[in-house]
């Protein structure tokens, strides 16, 4: 992430560098152009009425043929300026552009480190909590108003707990750690992903279409289906009960591409630059049934693709359906 970023706050700084440059360039050589024809100009006048500038006598005469090489030898001498210019500030624009980011790194870092160590901290004691509500809701002379408080922590419980898994997770795949790559089948991980979210699919009778080639890519093949497994759950969740959800892979120009397509509510133009954002979540009003979530799915899908090479898109619109679009390449 950091080195894209290096790199297009390089390029303008060079832009703006450059763009100067050129711009005084410009003067120099309309200022220069201008003079030279001046004096042509004035030498023309002075011989022409026998003045002092006459032939033999005082400075000689500026010809055309030699204001013309004058101007091309400006030319030439401003274009070498700036290629000189253009490849120190290059290594200097880089270099600067480097120790711009270098505070930001170091807190995104921070931030990381914090998220992931709170988030492995945060377990032992959600545990201990969820298996202490766990005892005493078997507990016998438990009232009917403390078993439903009981409940309704151990609800809270558990979210907690798939918060900090989930955090813990989108921490270590920005991290690449965990990640094994190996040659592994495209086919093989959506299957897994399709096989994890049945249950969800059939509680709302939603068929799962599939149309799959057998395609091999460089990757982890746990990392990838959780990958689609969250954009398959996103799918399932805002399609209406008794539709239907398409799932395919084809190859493409050595790429494998792979669509999971819903005919669900759709999202807002407005939604979209958003939606892989960590804890973002659309207007919830687009659906009547509530969807449970943090927002988090969609930002781990993206950053394993991501670590893959790949990238991934989506196309939607409000109330016709979402199409997510995932390219990887293909083992050559």
């Amino acid at each position: 992430m950091f080195n894209s970023a290096r790199i297009k706050l390089t390029l303008w700084y060079l832009l703006i560098i450059m763009a100067i440059s050129v711009l005084f360039s410009l003067i120099i050589y309309r200022v220069q152009a201008s003079e030279s024809e001046r004096i042509l100009q004035r030498q023309r006048v002075g011989i022409e009425s026998g003045g002092f500038l006459r032939p033999g006598f005082g400075p000689p005469a500026l010809e055309p043929e030699i204001l013309e090489e004058a101007r091309n030898r400006l030319t030439l001498n401003l274009v070498l300026i700036n290629l000189g210019v253009l490849i120190v500030s290059g290594g200097t624009a880089y270099f600067l552009a480097g120790r711009t980011l270098k505070p930001i790194e170091e807190v995104v870092e921070d931030q990381k480190r914090f998220v992931a160590d709170a988030s492995h901290e945060l377990r032992t004691p959600l545990t201990t909590m969820k298996t202490e509500i766990e005892v005493n809701l078997r507990s016998k002379g438990l009232d009917k108003e403390a078993k439903k408080v009981l409940e309704s922590n151990l609800e809270e419980v558990d979210k907690l707990s798939y918060l900090s898994d989930k955090l813990l997770r989108l921490s270590r795949y920005e991290q690449k750690e965990g990640m094994t790559f190996s040659p592994v089948s495209l086919k093989e991980a959506l299957e897994e992903a399709i096989k994890k979210l049945s249950g969800l699919a059939a509680s709302k009778k939603i068929e799962i279409v599939k149309n799959l080639e057998d395609v091999n890519i460089q990757g982890d093949l746990a990392a990838l289906a959780e990958s689609f497994s969250a954009i398959l759950d996103n799918a399932i969740k805002y399609s209406p009960k008794e539709s239907k959800v398409n799932v395919d892979l084809q190859t493409k120009d050595k790429t494998a591409v792979v669509k999971i397509q819903d005919f669900g509510v759709g999202m807002k133009a407005s939604d979209l630059p958003h939606i892989f954002n960590r804890f973002y979540r659309a207007d919830s009003s687009r659906t009547k049934e509530k969807v449970e979530g943090f927002g988090l799915g969609l930002s781990i899908a993206k950053i394993i693709i991501e670590k893959h090479r790949g990238k991934i898109e989506v196309e939607s619109s409000l109330g016709q359906g979402s199409t997510f679009i995932v390219k990887l390449p293909i083992v050559s």
